[in-house]
């Protein structure tokens, strides 16, 4: 058998474990990556908070809007804030639509006045005066 004695030599005592370097890259990377998972766990929970808060603002939108359409908030331009929540406000306006029976109604919704956190839904209903008006004169028209 014919051996190479080179391939018999012992190792290199100098190269038992890692160097010095090798640990600084390794941490250098691992600090690296937790930097990028933070970042990417802060950036996941501000948009939670952010989707929230917009379905907040929806739900109370909507709220306010059926309060008016209802006839619980007067069907008239107004403004306040809700009673579990004084941090949200609400403000309805009422002007005139695009033909002479209907009215545009527009609830909108904020946080501490905060444009992010603002909705705003917009409906067109049919006037109530003028819908009275229309059912007084067919009423009294007929019993002539």
């Amino acid at each position: 058998m014919n051996r190479n004695p080179a391939s018999c030599a012992p190792p290199n005592p100098r190269r038992n474990g890692i160097t010095l370097l090798e640990v600084l890259i390794a941490l250098a990377i691992f600090l690296g990556a937790l930097a990028v998972i933070g970042q990417i766990v802060s950036t996941g929970s501000q948009a939670a908070m952010s989707a929230q808060l917009k379905a907040e603002s929806v739900r109370r939108c909507e709220t306010v809007l059926a309060e008016t359409l209802s006839g619980v908030i007067p069907l008239q331009s107004a403004s306040g804030t809700f009673e579990d929540d004084p941090q949200w406000s609400w403000t309805v306006s009422v002007q005139d639509g695009a033909a002479t029976d209907l009215l545009t109604v527009e609830a909108a919704v904020s946080r501490n006045g905060n444009s992010a956190s603002e909705y705003r839904l917009t409906r067109w209903v049919r006037d109530p005066q003028v819908f009275l008006q229309s059912t007084i004169d067919t009423s009294t028209g007929g019993s002539r």
